[in-house]
């Protein structure tokens, strides 16, 4: 990987910077409880599809950091991209879906329930119904939904579809600023993808509010984002 440090200095900053993210991790698990008998999810017409698409973000999310400790920065990046749009179908699925659009996401598995899948909200869609008026969508998840998406886009397209970007970082090396700001964003949406399961949760906003106070003790592996979500999902 191309640095203006030491290989050995950049493998040790990577190392602990991974060592974090995944303190992170295993500190969100423990904040959501997950195999909590008592745990009660809120039961919306979404409800089903969101938790999948949450998981899915988070196996994508622990998935990165697997492939960054292999020394594989390009599939890892491309991975990125799994771990936003599922996030933000997770995000769409609560707040912004139409019953038509969750019943199509919710059919047995065929060939042709999986050919009408492709139809229902597609990325653009998916982000143009959270910035609908009319959406109850919290501002602050369309806020950062949109940044990242602005930010990350088109160079995210490239690594998925193994475009200019990735073969010039695969021939040239991957930059260690590159390889931290992936891990930073990676474990941003991680904690976003965790408080969309939290508004699903009804326990009055407590794991909420213990997700929130997790982000002072890791902003050193976080970018400038937040995971504040005071709202309740709709109904």
């Amino acid at each position: 990987m191309a640095s203006g440090i030491g290989a050995v200095e950049a493998d040790e900053l990577i190392d602990r910077k991974l060592q974090r993210s995944g303190q992170l991790h295993e500190a969100m698990a423990e904040t959501l409880a997950l195999d909590d008998e008592g745990l009660e999810v809120i039961d919306l017409h979404g409800t089903d599809v969101a938790t999948a698409a949450i998981g899915l973000s988070m196996e994508h999310g622990d998935s990165l950091l697997v492939l960054m400790a292999r020394g594989n920065p390009n599939t890892a990046t491309a991975t990125l991209r799994m771990q936003f749009e599922s996030m933000l179908r997770g995000a769409w699925a609560i707040y912004a879906a139409t019953e038509q659009d969750i019943e199509a996401l919710e059919r047995e598995l065929t060939v042709e329930a999986d050919a009408q899948a492709r139809k229902v909200a597609v990325y653009g869609d998916m982000l143009r119904a959270l910035r609908k008026e009319g959406c109850n969508a919290p501002r602050v998840l369309v806020d950062e939904v949109g940044r990242v998406d602005q930010v990350l886009r088109h160079s995210l397209n490239s690594f998925v579809h193994g475009g200019f970007q990735p073969l010039k970082r695969h021939s040239e090396g991957f930059p260690l600023p590159l390889v931290l700001q992936v891990i930073e964003t990676s474990n941003a949406i991680s904690t976003m993808a965790a408080a969309l399961f939290a508004v699903l949760v009804a326990d009055e906003g407590h794991r909420m509010s213990r997700l929130n106070a997790l982000i002072p003790e890791y902003r050193d592996i976080l970018p400038e984002l937040t995971i504040v979500q005071k709202h309740q999902a709709r109904g």
